[in-house]
């Protein structure tokens, strides 16, 4: 039942994301614009979404007896995207950089399940982080400013 949940939680996600794409800007010269990384990754999220939903009609019809992990598995997955929407309101507020090292750094340890290692906990997010941000500045791609910096 948690595979057929999230997956029409994130198929929901995937059709908002398309849709808000509608309005961003158009170049007349190109087949790429703006819309284009966000609308595949949108498309792709939505075709794992049907793929996660078949598997888990299959597993649920196939499989009546109750599992006694699935309700872990709910609760690791809800406090997944529970943290990922504090840190979309997080990047409104401090901009990209500071919350993207700290959810690297809180998913580091907690897909290690509590592990602290030095190299997976801050050298890892630190560097993606940073390589993003040149990345982006290379491409003259502006980052997300929060509002309080």
């Amino acid at each position: 039942m948690a595979n057929i949940l999230f997956g029409l939680f994130f198929l929901v996600l995937s059709v908002v994301t398309f849709l808000e794409t509608r309005g961003f800007s158009k170049l007349n010269y190109s087949v790429m614009n703006s819309a284009t990384f966000p609308r595949i990754v949108a498309l792709l999220m939505a075709f794992f979404s049907f793929i996660v939903i078949f598997r888990g009609l299959k597993a649920h019809f196939h499989n009546n007896k109750k599992d006694n992990t699935e309700a872990a598995i709910n609760r690791y997955g809800a406090f997944g995207i529970a943290v990922t929407l504090v840190y979309v309101l997080l990047v409104g507020l401090l901009g990209f950089l500071i919350p993207t090292i700290l959810i690297l750094m809180f998913y580091s340890v907690y897909l290690n399940f509590g592990k602290f290692r030095l190299v997976d906990t801050l050298l890892i997010p630190g560097i993606t982080t940073i390589l993003v941000v040149v990345m982006f500045l290379f491409l003259n791609i502006p980052l997300m400013r929060g509002s309080l910096f």
